[in-house]
C-alpha cells in the first residue's frame, strides 16, 4: 500500500494554489520535497494534514480519506513545523502535559527516555533551549505519538553539525519501521541527496518531478563545453561564463557533445530544472 496518494488534487490558498498534483508515495519511505520560498511545500504540508481543504482531486494517507476517516490519519500523522509555535517560557514538561491530554497516542514512557538520551531538562523553558534542542524537542514530540507518517518542515537547518547527526539518528530510528513514511521539507538539499529514497521538485504549486533519487541522479550529469554553440539544444538550461558555457544533459546524450562530464548533485538538478 502506498503511504500517500494524490490524484489530480488542487488546493487554493488565497492567491496561491496547488494544481492538479499527482503522486504515489510508498510506505516505508524517505521522500526529500524541494522547492525555492513560495513553491508550496508549506501549503501542501497543510492540505496534507487537513488544515487546508482540497478544491478537486483525491487525497489518500494510508488507504483513506478525510471524508470517512479523518479521526484516524490525524492520530496516525504529525507535522513539526520549522518555527517552534509554543510560548517560549512554557517549560518541557508543560508540553508533555499538553500532548498527554491532546493526543490519545501519546507515549509519556518513549517521551522521557528521548529526553534523557538527549540531555534536554524536562524543567527547562524553551527559551532557555538552543535552536538545535527546540527542534530536537518537537521531533521527539512528534515521535512520542507514534505516527505513521512525518511531515518535517526545514527540520536540519539552522543548527550545528552535532545537532544535525542527533536529528538524523531519531529520523533513521523512526524509520526502522518499515510502515512509516516521512516528507522532509529542506533546502539544504545536500542533506536530502543523503538520507532520501525519493525525491520531489515543486516549483509554483505544480509538481515537476517525483522520482527515485538514486535513479535521479544517474539520469543527468553536469557538462562544460568550450564552444558556446556546440550542440545547445541537447543543455538543459545551459549557463554562460567567461570560461564557456555549461548545463545539465540527460547522461544518454552526454556522449554526444565534446565537453568536461561531471556527476550532477541534486542541487544542480533541481537548479536547472526548476529554474
Amino acid at each position: 500500500m502506498n503511504s500517500i496518494e494524490l490524484k489530480e488534487m488542487s488546493a487554493k490558498v488565497g492567491d496561491f494554489e496547488l494544481r492538479d498534483l499527482n503522486l504515489a508515495i510508498p510506505k516505508g519511505s524517505i521522500v526529500g520535497l524541494i522547492g525555492k520560498n513560495g513553491a508550496g511545500k508549506t501549503t501542501l504540508f497543510k492540505t496534507l494534514n487537513g488544515t487546508y481543504l482540497k478544491t478537486s482531486g483525491v487525497i489518500k494517507i494510508n488507504g483513506l480519506e478525510y471524508s470517512d476517516s479523518e479521526k484516524d490519519i490525524r492520530l496516525n500523522m504529525v507535522v513539526v513545523y520549522d518555527v517552534v509555535n509554543y510560548n517560549p517560557y512554557a517549560k518541557v514538561k508543560l508540553l508533555k502535559k499538553i500532548y498527554k491530554q491532546s493526543h490519545p497516542k501519546f507515549d509519556a514512557e518513549y517521551f522521557d527516555q528521548l529526553l534523557d538520551r538527549f540531555n534536554i531538562d524536562s524543567k527547562k523553558r524553551l527559551i532557555r533551549l538552543s535552536l538545535g534542542m527546540q527542534k530536537k524537542l518537537m521531533l521527539i514530540l512528534a515521535l512520542s505519538v507514534h505516527p505513521t507518517t512525518l511531515l518535517l518542515d526545514e527540520p536540519l537547518i539552522g543548527i550545528d553539525p552535532i545537532d544535525k547527526q542527533d536529528l538524523i539518528k531519531l529520523i533513521q530510528q523512526y524509520m526502522e519501521d518499515e510502515n512509516n513514511t516521512i516528507i522532509l521539507s529542506s533546502h539544504q538539499v545536500e542533506d536530502i541527496q543523503k538520507i532520501a529514497d525519493y525525491v520531489i521538485f515543486i516549483n509554483d504549486g505544480e509538481i515537476i518531478l517525483f522520482e527515485d533519487k538514486e535513479k535521479l541522479l544517474e539520469s543527468y550529469k553536469i557538462i562544460r563545453v568550450s564552444d558556446a554553440d556546440q550542440n545547445n539544444e541537447l543543455l538543459i538550461k545551459p549557463v554562460s561564463d567567461s570560461i564557456g558555457t555549461y548545463g545539465l544533459i540527460n547522461t544518454e546524450n552526454a556522449s554526444k557533445i565534446k565537453g568536461t562530464i561531471q556527476s550532477a548533485s541534486l542541487e544542480q538538478i533541481f537548479v536547472h530544472l526548476c529554474r
